[in-house]
């Protein structure tokens, strides 16, 4: 059974995406304006125990869709959601050594009080609280040496993109619009054209809708 990666990001960095078969790395300046602070203390404490410069990381998921993710990716934008099959994403990388792919951890206060030393140092920054286990998310860091170039890309195979859903807040024929000029940007960066570009349909679903109303007594 095919498994995918979720990246959310706001709709201005995605011909940028496209067209650089690359997805962000945030650094210290992006995470300081993340919402979870116990993420930005885990990964401020590894990278000083590390004696590293800085990590680069991107955030996506494994997990159902939902309105938090829209909505912490930036409350204040336009959202897409690209599905990227786990596989082959990283087909190409996998020899950089200073990247590494894991599966979030989630750990309750109370199990990390009672057993202490069970969290191994290259573990910290794939850590967080139980309470945010139903994201299955998963994070990709690169370690940045002091002193040395900073990679703040991080390059996918274009064959693991298979679908973007885009915004279920953006208008019927703005989102038209939108499918038509990317359908373009994907076939002329050499994308596979079955890429499927739909509108998520979280907030408004009308075949949910009529049944809900066919339903009803």
């Amino acid at each position: 059974m095919t498994q995918y990666l979720k990246k959310y990001t706001p709709l201005k960095y995605l011909r940028g995406i496209i067209e650089s078969a690359s997805l962000f790395l945030a650094d210290e300046e992006k995470r300081s304006k993340w919402p979870d602070k116990n993420d930005i203390a885990l990964i401020d404490k590894f990278i000083d125990l590390n004696n590293i410069e800085d990590l680069g990381i991107t955030c996506m998921t494994k997990g159902a869709d939902r309105h938090h993710f829209w909505h912490t990716a930036d409350p204040k934008e336009q959202i897409v959601c690209l599905w990227f099959e786990e596989n082959s994403f990283l087909e190409g990388a996998t020899n950089d050594e200073s990247l590494k792919k894991k599966d979030i951890e989630y750990k309750y206060i109370n199990t990390l009080n009672s057993q202490r030393q069970i969290i191994q140092l290259p573990d910290l920054p794939f850590l967080k609280r139980k309470q945010y286990a139903d994201e299955r998310e998963v994070r990709i860091i690169a370690e940045y040496p002091k002193n040395e170039h900073q990679n703040t890309a991080l390059r996918f195979n274009k064959a693991s993109l298979c679908r973007i859903y885009f915004d279920s807040k953006m208008e019927r024929e703005e989102y038209c619009k939108k499918r038509k000029k990317y359908r373009k940007i994907l076939q002329s960066n050499g994308y596979d054209g079955r890429i499927d570009l739909w509108q998520n349909k979280l907030l408004r679903h009308e075949g949910w809708i009529e049944a809900a109303f066919n339903a009803t007594k």
